[in-house]
């Protein structure tokens, strides 16, 4: 059996990745990136201020992203493309940020936490359990299940977000149960 390493902040401490002084962050560069990683856990760190992405998992497996604080982000909050990956128990907001104030009317925007395809093979992921997050006053659409084939989308708590609050495109064999969805700021509101 393989071990999981874990990243997490040295008790009491905690710890930031901000973006904020960073140039030449693009839409898809992040702050944070498993870069085909394997058996890997990301726990109780802040990602924010980023131009791009928050954390990305890239053609990974084994991945666990947990108990993150993901804010202030331009395009996607957390996720990708891979298999066997975990996200839970993260609060994202201000994400899609790129999209304020519908700034790409015609569409375009991204998910705050989503999955992906294999960009260089057209592989669909799988296997993902995205668990117990919160998602709110955000840009995008909440939660998308993209090129996936296996997942659980369950216990979220998704509100005030741009549009559609679960989303599946291209999506099979998914159980999507138990989450709360909700809007009460009519800023969010989709026009069209």
């Amino acid at each position: 059996s393989s071990v999981y390493i874990t990243i997490r902040p040295y008790t009491p401490n905690t710890v930031v990745f901000d973006g904020i002084l960073l140039t030449g962050i693009s839409s898809t560069t992040a702050l944070l990136r498993f870069n085909q990683g394997y058996y890997a856990i990301l726990e109780g760190v802040e990602v924010k201020n980023s131009a791009g992405r928050g954390i990305h998992v890239y053609q990974s497996h084994h991945i666990i992203v947990r108990n993150c604080l993901v804010h202030d982000i331009d395009y996607r909050g957390i996720g990708g493309s891979g298999h066997y990956v975990t996200i839970e128990g993260n609060e994202c907001y201000n994400c899609v940020m790129s999209n304020e104030n519908q700034a790409f009317s015609g569409g375009g925007w991204a998910g705050v936490i989503s999955t992906s395809e294999f960009s260089t093979t057209g592989e669909a992921s799988t296997h993902w359990t995205i668990s117990n997050n919160t998602v709110h006053n955000s840009w995008g659409e909440g939660i998308i299940t993209g090129h996936l084939n296996g997942g659980v989308i369950t216990g979220n708590t998704v509100y005030n977000v741009f549009s559609v609050s679960i989303y599946v495109d291209y999506g099979i064999h998914q159980v999507i149960e138990n989450n709360y969805l909700f809007f009460n700021d009519p800023q969010y509101k989709r026009d069209g």
